[in-house]
């Protein structure tokens, strides 16, 4: 089916993609210093369809101190006619609807029923697109995660939100 044949395509090109991430991060280099200390990756497609792969990766990295730190990276692609295209998440938004604040907001809520301290002290009183840079696109909606010392402190973990798309109506660019 041409379908599924363009979406294998693509999803080779998202892959090279990722790869060449991955060459950037560094050579494996057992006479260096920091070869005895610990990475790992793992990568996770999130969605997958004729026009979007959402690919999640979850790294952990310990290079000394009393504990190693994890993080969540998202790679988000459009795909048309040209191939993949990296995409953030103010691209996904209609200017002049006041999305940022308003999923703001509705991110500051969740996090704050969860017990996030950074939220539940007024220390974060508002997220900006950085602070939501590491977002997943799928068939339900937004999902938005948050690494130790984001929102809260290392011994509460990550934390993770669910925007659903009826939330967003009026919000999003849906093309």
């Amino acid at each position: 089916r041409p379908s599924v044949k363009r979406v294998g395509e693509q999803g080779r090109a998202a892959r090279g993609m990722v790869s060449d991430d991955l060459q950037e991060f560094g050579l494996f280099e057992p006479e260096e210093d920091w070869f005895f200390f610990a990475a790992d990756a793992q990568m996770r497609i999130w969605y997958c369809s004729e026009n979007l792969i959402s690919i999640m990766q979850n790294t952990f990295l310990y290079t000394g101190g009393a504990h190693g730190m994890y993080f969540t990276w998202p790679l988000n692609l459009a795909i048309d006619a040209d191939g993949p295209r990296e995409f953030s998440l103010c691209d996904m938004f209609i200017a002049g609807t006041g999305w940022l604040e308003k999923l703001s907001d509705y991110v500051i809520k969740s996090l704050r029923s969860q017990g996030a301290s950074g939220v539940l002290s007024g220390e974060i009183t508002a997220l900006d697109e950085e602070m939501l840079a590491r977002f997943a696109v799928g068939p339900v909606g937004l999902d938005f995660y948050f690494a130790p010392y984001d929102v809260g402190a290392y011994a509460e973990g990550t934390y993770h939100v669910r925007v659903a798309w009826s939330a967003l109506k009026g919000l999003v660019d849906m093309g």
